[in-house]
């Protein structure tokens, strides 16, 4: 966003008030610029990660096989059978749950809106031996907290809008609610739809 941008949209600003205007949308620019850099990062690893756990998944059968043939040469014929069907049903679930809980960490991490202790917790949550549901947890938790921070950002920009509000320097309440756009808009994103849940209406209540 250039001055001239901003001076369309509020004809009656002072250069003070869309300095910090412009000041305001670089501060919250640079760090998600960042974060989207960070995040494909973490999806490059990701995906190396998916690459690395397949290719090792032969190597881990053979060391399995060869620990079975031991087991298995005092066992008859019978138990044999069930040992072998018992070590692959095994070793198909482990893989199975590895690969579903990458595919889900990648659809976290390519949201962009998640730390990682974040992400940690959410893939133990979502992780299931069915590849498509794993996924599609993981999917649908993403658009409801992506829902929450674009319903959030629009009310903003309405108000902002309708308000052009002046900057008073104004801090909050004694509680440490916010009492102006101002305040409100300088609070972080999850703050921001913390205060949204709790009041529906704070943003009409603000000067």
């Amino acid at each position: 966003m250039k001055r001239e941008d901003v001076k369309a949209i509020f004809p009656n600003a002072t250069d003070e008030e869309i300095d910090s205007l412009l000041n305001k949308v670089g501060d919250e620019l640079n760090p998600l610029k960042r974060k989207l850099k960070n995040a494909e990062a973490e999806r490059d690893e990701t995906k190396a990660s998916l690459v690395e756990a397949q290719a090792s998944e032969s190597d881990y059968k053979r060391q399995l096989d060869e620990a079975n043939a031991k087991l298995e040469s005092g066992m008859s014929d019978e138990e044999r059978l069930a040992q072998r069907e018992k070590a692959a049903e095994e070793r198909e679930r482990e893989f199975t749950l590895k690969s579903n809980s990458l595919d889900a960490k990648a659809i976290f991490v390519e949201a962009g809106c998640f730390d990682e202790a974040d992400i940690t917790g959410l893939v133990e949550q979502v992780t299931s031996e069915d590849g498509e549901e794993t996924k599609a947890r993981a999917k649908r938790i993403v658009d409801t907290v992506s829902k929450q921070r674009a319903a959030v950002k629009q009310e903003t920009e309405d108000a902002l809008l309708r308000g052009n509000p002046k900057p008073n320097g104004g801090g909050g309440n004694s509680d440490g609610a916010p009492t102006t756009l101002k305040d409100f808009l300088a609070l972080s994103d999850a703050e921001q739809i913390a205060l949204k849940e709790a009041d529906p209406t704070i943003l009409s209540q603000l000067k």
